[in-house]
This record gives C-alpha cells, structure tokens and sequence, in this order.
C-alpha cells in the first residue's frame, strides 16, 4: 500500500469526526465526554488483506489526531472486516449499526462498499470511502449517503486507453478480476478504446486467483487470439503473477495496468524477480495540492510505522 492511500485513509477517518452528531455521555462522571463511534471498513482478509495492515494503521493515526485536536469528544473507531466482498461488506455494517456508529469509513474494494451501504444507507449513517472507484457508485439514488474522495473508474478507462496508444499498440486482449472494481474499469477502457478494437476479453475469479497464481489458460487464450497487447485491471498479487505468465509464455507485447499495481514497490514486493515489471506501464489517480500540515505530519507518523509504510 502506498502512502497516499494511507493518507486518504486518515484524511476520510478526520472528515467523518466533522459530521454533526448527537450522543450522550458514556463516562461514568459528567466532566467526561461522551465517546463518538466512527466504523471503519477494511479488507483485513480475502484478495487484497495484504493492504489491511497499513490501512489499519492509518486509521489509528487518525484517531490520535482526532483526538488531539479536540477535547469535546473521545472519538472511537470501530473496525470491521468488509474483505473486499459484497455480503460480507453488509454483515460488516450491520456489526457496525449494532456499535453504534455515527458514520463509516470504506470499504476499499467497490463490491463491499455496495453491500456495506444497503446496510448503512438504511439507518442513514453516511459512508466515505477511501478506495472504492466503480462508477455505477456515483448514483446516489442507488447508494445513497455514499461519498468517496477518490476518483470515479469512468476516468481511469480514458487513462489507460491513452497510456496503450502511447506504446504503439492497438489491438489489446482486456484480463481483468471479476469483481465490482475490475469490470468496472473493464467497462470503462473498452468505452474508451472502442469495442471494435478490443482483440479479446478474459476474466478470473479473485478468490481463485489469491492463492493460485496460474494464469496459463488465459495467457494461452490471448496469444491464440494474436492480440498484440494487455489491459489488465488486477490488484498487485495477482496482477504480478499474471506478468509472471505473460513473460513465461514469451509474450512480448505492451502491457498496460491500472492503478491496482501502480505503487512504487510492487515490482519488489510481488516479483520474484522484479526485473520481469520492466516495461510494464500503470496509471493511476494524481492528487495535485501544496503539502499540508496534516499531510506532513502523517507522513513523518506514517514513515514510523512498518505496516503503514509498507
């Protein structure tokens, strides 16, 4: 997990104590003040548990500065694991409903965050969520109370269709997980790129994938097709052992990834020889701004952290 991530994580987990809220005192004298619950969403297991540390520690920055900051409440966060699926990202809620949360961070994965919100929109806590890009999250008749402070994948697809004409190539086979997240993105480039120039389009389960990291069937359905390049919409594991099969197979065309493998040490944390990323291009999100205060601070706090700044 980069450290941007961990700071919207941290940013998302401040925002929420600005929510107006109404409790009671839970100290057992007066002159304590009352304890405010926000719930915090986190793939602490399933395809992507390998980030939920550093989210995990990121939230727990934020709450010592949420608490400095402020001596009217004890803010509390309450962490569920959403494990980046949809009806675990609802049971997650509900535990969180029943703590009596005032509002929720997360989830990342965007299927959780769906499941999560039929939960929570109900008992109308709001949801902001750190990670979560499919598009179809941007309707707020469909998820309402839902807010995120990272961008829809409606303009991921736009990046990564300009990121695979750059190379040269024109005809790419689409491999992407078959979740919320990567249909999305999926959906998005071939808008992009236009259906008619798309060579083929694969897809594999995530949870088959987190621990089985054979992509032959697929490398050997693409180059069968004479696709002369991948789009692939992958988180870092699997996204790797998929390069892996692509460099295996002796496949020598552009490979092109979203931002589910643009971090600085996915090479070296997923490779088992990082020299095998050479060549292959990423897009991802740009948050352009002046370094905050806040953002310093974090960094500094962050950068003390192993699972943090992992």
């Amino acid at each position: 997990m980069n450290r941007n991530t961990a700071l919207l994580v941290a940013l998302v987990l401040l925002s929420s104590s600005a929510i107006p809220i109404s409790v009671s005192a839970e100290g057992s004298e007066s002159r304590d003040p009352p304890t405010v619950k926000i719930g915090f969403l986190v793939p602490s297991t399933g395809p992507i548990a390998v980030y939920g540390p550093g989210f995990s520690a990121a939230g727990d920055i934020a709450e010592d500065h949420i608490n400095a900051m402020q001596s009217q409440y004890n803010f509390e966060i309450v962490e569920v694991d959403s494990a980046c699926d949809g009806s675990q990202g609802a049971s997650a809620a509900q535990s969180l409903v029943d703590a009596g949360v005032v509002a929720a961070a997360g989830a990342a994965c965007s299927g959780a965050s769906m499941g999560a919100n039929s939960v929570l929109s109900y008992y109308g806590i709001p949801q902001v969520s750190y990670a979560s890009t499919n598009p179809g999250l941007s309707d707020d008749s469909s998820y309402p109370g839902f807010m995120r402070v990272v961008p829809s994948d409606a303009m991921q697809g736009h990046a990564l269709s300009y990121a695979l004409n750059q190379t040269g190539d024109t005809y790419p086979a689409i491999v992407h997980v078959n979740d919320y997240y990567g249909s999305g993105l999926a959906d998005a480039f071939t808008d992009a790129h236009g259906s008619s120039n798309i060579c083929s389009q694969l897809w594999y389960d995530e949870f088959e994938h987190a621990d089985d990291d054979d992509f032959s069937d697929e490398v050997y359905s693409l180059m069968g097709d004479g696709c002369d390049s991948v789009v692939m919409v992958s988180y870092g594991q699997d996204g790797a052992a998929l390069v892996e099969e692509l460099r295996d197979w002796g496949f020598t065309g552009s490979i092109v990834g979203g931002d589910g493998i643009a971090e600085g040490g996915w090479p070296d944390n997923y490779f088992d020889y990082p020299s095998e990323a050479n060549g292959v291009h990423a897009v991802k999100p740009v948050y352009p701004g002046p370094q905050t205060n806040l953002q310093t601070a974090f960094d500094y706090e962050c950068s003390q952290d192993s699972d943090c700044d992992s």
